[in-house]
């Protein structure tokens, strides 16, 4: 599932804001890194856009408490991703692990499917696993046993490992453990041969019967010195337990405590998923795929991020600012932290949960770089299986960048000089000029979009202009003008509104959507609504806007409908009418109240949060469309000769939940001031 989108389609339907009005207020100061944000409630009244922004924050939190070792596969929080099997020497192994094994029958997506094996001759009689941290080799983790140094997690802090576990028949008898890698199993002590072993002795539950349904088991880690930690939970058995062999089910792995290692987890930067994930429906819904939640499990986007910090800088509590600045601080570590590039630019995705790869795994010979998102494929490499990711996800878009520069720029503005945010937002600009800039006018989509479906992955141009994209920009350049007194910004920002000029010729109700990069120009207007109305309120009387005027009402009659499935009116992105679209219907009603028409805004606002209550929700976060499947207009190429119609999942997204937070607020993301 390896899908490039030949013309990205950004599911915000954004344009430009009022930026000559952006506040004067003095900044507020930055919060205090210790202790954290509490943890987010949601008061009795609470308004619709209040539990849209604590459903964002408890994403943001998820992992920020508890130390994962796996909850399912690909999850952000998982640790000790190295699954490594032992036994007896000399003789074949009797152990299968599946970190992707699944329990239909309970309703898991994933969970980790473990098989000792009896009968066939040569087999050992003895055997198990360790979740291991491991290194990093070419094509993946590889084993540490204490061989290495710098390898292992301090979990000074951890008081108890906590599992759930069962049996595929019940009665299968395993012995479970923690601890003891690199040291002697009878003694306790370190091994010789393995300087970097774990500073604790294992702790165990001894053998357990399983039962055939899920039971939870906690391992006592009182008094444990956890300074070094190579491995999270551990398993063995033999023929003399499992005569008939065992094959049983783990999930839910974590470390539990306080202090240590939870206090240094909540203060870290990191950024929040883009999608709630879930195991598959018992009856699949059209367009649901199984695929989707594996491969989107851990990804973050960049884009989704920023949305997210400036929906919680709309608010603005002391616990928004923090969370909006862990979102930041994540940002600016990336930039000087990732395992290929240091020109200035950002990735358009991350991995949520740690922001950082593992201790001991250096990525080109780099540590502590920024992880990527992706996911296991054990059908790639003749099925040796390696890691896989979206080539798109990669790359840089200007986009991402100029949303970057908007939410860094907001976290500067409201903490003051002394942040990294407003030098990074300038890097950020500088890479887009550097690399972006067109002769024939605007800014291209990206110099780093990536081939898909090739032997080696490698950056290509993409020549090709968009609306939006420029408009993004615009906004991002003009408020870098005004952030740094540099005239240079704001010279970028008549380049690029110059250019979206021409993508409204006279006699166009819509804005056409930009160009293929090679002078065809795509008149196709999927991303217009918004982009038209807040286009027309922030150029007031400009002269040269004038055209525009009508387009509110174009984009009305377009691309409004009363969905058939969900009853809700709404918007979509395409014009087909085959499904409401959140975020382009949160954006239009955002638009609207910028023009005054209040009751149209609260009556569409009042629609979408009838979607908190959806079974996707946990009460506050919002689908990206009512239903899955709904058609985005864009093209993705799955082969290489085949292309298919871009749809939205219907998960519960980030994006569509902090454009909803934005518009409950009535807050301009493009300027920072309420759309009034």
């Amino acid at each position: 599932m390896n899908a490039s989108t030949i013309r990205p389609v950004w599911p915000i339907t954004a344009a430009l804001g009022c930026l000559l009005l952006t506040s004067c207020a003095p900044p507020l100061g930055r919060p205090a890194a210790s202790p954290p944000p509490a943890p987010p409630r949601v008061a009795p009244d609470a308004t619709p856009a209040d539990r849209a922004l604590a459903h964002l924050a408890a994403r943001l939190d998820r992992d920020r408490r508890a130390f994962e070792v796996y909850t399912d596969a690909f999850a952000p929080g998982n640790h000790f991703v190295c699954p490594s099997t032992f036994w007896v020497p000399g003789a074949l192994s009797p152990v299968r692990v599946d970190a992707l094994g699944s329990d239909p029958a309970q309703g898991y997506a994933t969970c980790i499917r473990n098989e000792f094996r009896v009968g066939p001759p040569g087999l050992a009689d003895w055997g198990g696993c360790y979740f291991l941290n491991g290194t990093l080799g070419e094509s993946g983790p590889e084993p540490n046993w204490g061989t290495l140094p710098a390898s292992g997690y301090d979990l000074t802090g951890a008081e108890r490992l906590v599992f759930r576990a069962r049996g595929e028949r019940g009665g299968e008898t395993v012995s479970f453990f923690v601890g003891g890698v690199g040291r002697d199993a009878r003694t306790g002590l370190p091994r010789s041969d393995l300087p970097y072993a774990e500073t604790f002795h294992a702790r165990t539950l001894g053998y357990v019967g399983l039962d055939r349904t899920w039971q939870e088991y906690t391992i006592d880690l009182t008094g444990a010195d956890l300074r070094y930690c190579l491995a999270g939970l551990g398993w063995a058995t033999d023929v003399a337990h499992a005569p008939w062999g065992a094959v049983f089910y783990v999930d839910d792995v974590r470390f539990e405590g306080a202090g240590g290692v939870f206090d240094a987890r909540a203060a870290a930067p990191r950024l929040l998923s883009s999608y709630d994930t879930r195991p598959p429906a018992a009856v699949p819904q059209p367009g649901d795929s199984l695929g989707f939640d594996l491969t989107h499990r851990n990804v973050a986007l960049t884009q989704d991020n920023a949305l997210a910090a400036l929906a919680f800088l709309a608010r603005g509590t002391s616990d928004d600012l923090a969370r909006a600045c862990t979102i930041a601080d994540a940002l600016v570590y990336a930039l000087d932290h990732d395992p290929e590039l240091g020109d200035g630019r950002l990735r358009n995705a991350y991995q949520a949960g740690d922001l950082t790869v593992p201790p001991g795994w250096e990525v080109n010979g780099k540590p502590g770089t920024v992880r990527l998102p992706g996911w296991w494929d054990p059908l790639a490499a003749d099925g040796a299986g390696a890691w896989d990711s979206d080539p798109w996800w990669l790359g840089s878009d200007a986009a991402t960048q100029g949303w970057a520069i908007l939410a860094l720029l907001e976290c500067a503005r409201r903490t003051g000089p002394e942040e990294p945010y407003l030098a990074c937002a300038q890097r950020l600009g500088d890479w887009v000029e550097k690399s972006c800039a067109r002769a024939a006018g605007g800014f291209s989509s990206g110099t780093l979009a990536w081939a898909a479906l090739k032997p080696e992955v490698r950056p290509v141009r993409d020549d090709s202009r968009s609306t939006v994209t420029n408009l993004v920009l615009a906004a991002a350049f003009a408020r870098l003008g005004r952030a740094t007194g540099e005239e240079k910004w704001g010279a970028l920002s008549e380049r690029a509104l110059a250019w979206v000029q021409e993508m409204h010729p006279a006699g166009a109700d819509l804005w056409w959507l930009g160009d293929d990069g090679a002078g065809g120009a795509t008149t196709v207007p999927v991303q217009s609504p918004t982009q038209a109305a807040l286009l027309l309120w922030w150029a007031g009387n400009d002269p040269r806007h004038e055209p525009v005027r009508g387009t509110l009402e174009a984009a009305q009659r377009r691309f409004g409908l009363r969905c058939g499935g969900c009853g809700l009116r709404g918007y979509d992105l395409d014009g087909d009418q085959d499904g409401l679209a959140v975020a382009a219907t949160a954006q239009m009603a955002l638009a609207l109240r910028a023009h005054g028409v209040r009751g149209e805004c609260e009556s569409l606002l009042a629609g979408l949060s009838a979607l908190q209550g959806s079974p996707e929700s946990d009460g506050g976060g919002l689908p990206e469309a009512c239903r899955a499947g709904v058609t985005t207009g864009e093209t993705l190429l799955l082969a290489p000769e085949l292309a298919v119609p871009g749809s939205l999942s219907g998960r519960v997204s980030a994006s569509a939940t902090a454009w909803f937070a934005l518009a409950g607020y009535g807050r301009n993301p493009f300027a920072g001031v309420p759309a009034q």
